[in-house]
């Protein structure tokens, strides 16, 4: 199953949030054992992890990500390199013109190299800035 959802005014980490919310509320429809949240926003996943961390604007969204996890038997938040979600990459792209979330029983065109690519461990080189 694949999620898509267009995150307006993604100018910081607030996309981030909206996205694992949103995902995590249509996992718990499917299974309630277990839920791998991966994202290439270091600091998204680092306050998910740690629930000491002060938060500010974002309370609420982390808030509610803690409690859709919880609701699993186990929820594990990963950061992965951004040249290692490609899947995920691929799929932001097709959702930028989307206004509402959709859910889709197939993956679309395009995606069927990249999870190949992902599931047989191709290493990707990385961008330098």
């Amino acid at each position: 199953m694949v999620i898509r959802k267009r995150c307006h005014n993604n100018v910081s980490n607030n996309g981030f949030y909206w996205g694992i919310r949103e995902g995590l509320k249509v996992m718990l429809d499917i299974t309630k054992s277990k839920a791998v949240v991966e994202s290439d926003c270091i600091s998204a996943i680092s306050m998910l992890k740690d629930k000491t961390t002060a938060r500010g604007e974002y309370d609420v969204l982390i808030q509610d990500c803690w409690l859709y996890a919880l609701m699993f038997q186990t929820c594990i938040f990963s950061h992965t390199l951004r040249e290692g979600n490609q899947c995920a990459d691929h799929m932001a792209n097709l959702g930028v013109k989307q206004v509402e979330m959709t859910i889709l029983d197939l993956p679309p065109p395009g995606l069927a190299p990249l999870v190949l690519a992902d599931s047989a461990a191709v290493k990707f080189a990385r961008a330098s800035c």
